[in-house]
């Protein structure tokens, strides 16, 4: 796959994972290049160009509830990925936590995009409450990542599951939710803004790594506390604003967002931090959005390295 130079890549790795990310890249194809990474072709009906098999070749080789085995199989493609990832700044990396291959492959393939210098953000999906099985092989998975990811985003996908239904949409193609989050953070990075945020600004505020969330909510202007409860009924695992120090907020909206507008967002998404959290603050106007503010906020602080 040939990238630009700074490129943003959608990543999936395993079967949730790779629906994922086409789901995401669905809607930001014209910023972003599609990496899919799994063993099980029969998964991809119509392989993309960037997809890559696991092993190396087409073929029913799925690695079950075989991490290590995934693990040793990615290793053989170590030199076609760093060609992949040559010109990557930022990877946005979809995997459900679980199973062989995205627990066996995700941590590598983050190990070698954080290597090549590219900032990784991770959606991980963890496992349903009666998947004790599962459970267990998430939780070794998800320590490896914390360890190379700068920031992870923790989806329950019981709660995106119950999330999904309310919507009518299925969990398994992201609920809906997925593709807002990638589309959300994909146009920050690669959009022009009255006060514009780009990797740099990104790579401060995620440097440190550590776990966060994403929170992305549209809602009318005059009401900054709708905007923010519809932005934390994502299903992404909240965290105390208390204990976050640093937070990206961008902020779209029409022609009519005042000055004062966004200084109401803004506090709205900030209270409750620490008094010497770093903010870094963008806007954007989208003459689509008449009456209308969208929000997409990444807040990053120490966090949890367990599934509890």
């Amino acid at each position: 796959m040939s990238v630009d130079p700074g490129a943003i890549l959608i990543a999936g790795v395993g079967g949730v994972g790779a629906r994922w990310a086409r789901a995401a890249s669905a809607m930001t194809s014209s910023y972003a290049d599609l990496l899919i990474i799994d063993a099980d072709p029969s998964s991809e009906p119509e392989p993309p160009s960037q997809w890559i098999p696991l092993g190396g070749r087409p073929g029913p080789e799925g690695c079950a509830a075989l991490p290590p085995v995934a693990e040793e199989r990615a290793r053989r493609l170590t030199p076609i990925l760093d060609r992949v990832l040559e010109d990557v700044e930022f990877m946005l990396l979809f995997v459900g936590l679980g199973g062989g291959t995205g627990s066996g492959v995700a941590p590598w393939l983050a190990r070698r995009a954080r290597a090549s210098g590219c900032l990784v953000v991770g959606c991980l999906g963890l496992p349903f409450e009666q998947q004790v099985a599962r459970r267990s092989i998430a939780q070794e998975s998800l320590s490896s990542l914390l360890g190379v990811q700068h920031l992870s985003l923790r989806v329950r996908l019981d709660h995106l599951a119950r999330a999904a239904r309310e919507r009518g949409l299925d969990w398994e193609d992201g609920g809906g939710w997925v593709p807002e989050l990638a589309g959300g953070m994909v146009r920050t990075l690669a959009q022009v803004g009255l006060i514009n945020l780009d990797l740099a600004d990104l790579r401060s505020t995620l440097g440190e790594g550590g776990t966060g969330t994403i929170l992305v909510g549209e809602a009318s202007v005059a009401d900054p506390d709708a905007l923010w409860k519809q932005a934390c009924d994502g299903p992404l695992d909240l965290i105390d604003p208390s204990h976050c120090d640093r937070i990206l907020l961008q902020i779209e909206a029409g022609p009519s967002f005042s000055v004062s507008d966004l200084e109401a967002v803004a506090q709205r998404f900030t209270e409750g931090m620490s008094d010497d959290a770093q903010v870094i603050l963008g806007a954007r106007l989208d003459p689509e959005l008449v009456g209308k503010v969208r929000v997409i906020a990444a807040i990053a602080g120490p966090g949890p390295n367990s599934l509890e």
